[in-house]
């Protein structure tokens, strides 16, 4: 806009056709980038919706609204996706969670298949245990046509979450 209003005044100033045309095409320019910019969403947007889609029914409690993210070809420490979606079933129904929100902290993507490392942070519930539970995942995902699913996903260890493996997991 700082450049547009620089044209502005340079055309007012001399008034000739091509300072009007630099005016025009800068305004023009102004205009379409924006709208460019909320048409167009990269993969990487892409799956940082997909990767809060997943969060948001986490906190919910949406089992559906998970399976839905989730390939048919899912495979992670002997889990397919009917097993895994039983895993999750039973952990939404032992721990309460709640305030669920995320920040995704790498994004790699390769053709039709990406890695997404992602920071979680929520406050669980649980029997014995009630307080704010930070989190880290890798997040592995395949296109299929347009949308981005869920194929693998594994827990990283840090100090205050101690679990490398689904198994592990105490749900």
């Amino acid at each position: 806009m700082l450049i547009e209003y620089g044209l502005l005044v340079a055309w007012l100033r001399r008034r000739t056709s091509r300072s009007r045309w630099a005016m025009l095409i800068g305004l023009l320019v102004c205009i379409l980038v924006p709208l460019l910019q909320f048409m167009v969403t990269t993969e990487r947007e892409r799956l940082s919706i997909v990767c809060d889609a997943l969060v948001k029914a986490v906190d919910v409690g949406d089992v559906a609204a998970i399976e839905l993210r989730v390939s048919d070809s899912f495979d992670a420490e002997g889990y397919d996706k009917e097993s895994f979606m039983a895993l999750v079933n039973r952990g939404l129904e032992r721990v309460d969670i709640e305030d669920a929100s995320m920040t995704g902290d790498s994004f790699e993507i390769n053709g039709s298949h990406a890695v997404v490392i992602i920071r979680a942070d929520c406050f669980v519930n649980m029997e014995g245990f009630h307080q704010r539970l930070p989190s880290k995942w890798r997040l592995t995902f395949e296109k299929i046509g347009d949308e981005w699913k869920l194929i693998e996903v594994t827990p990283i260890s840090t100090p205050v979450f101690p679990y490398n493996r689904l198994h592990d997991l105490p749900m």
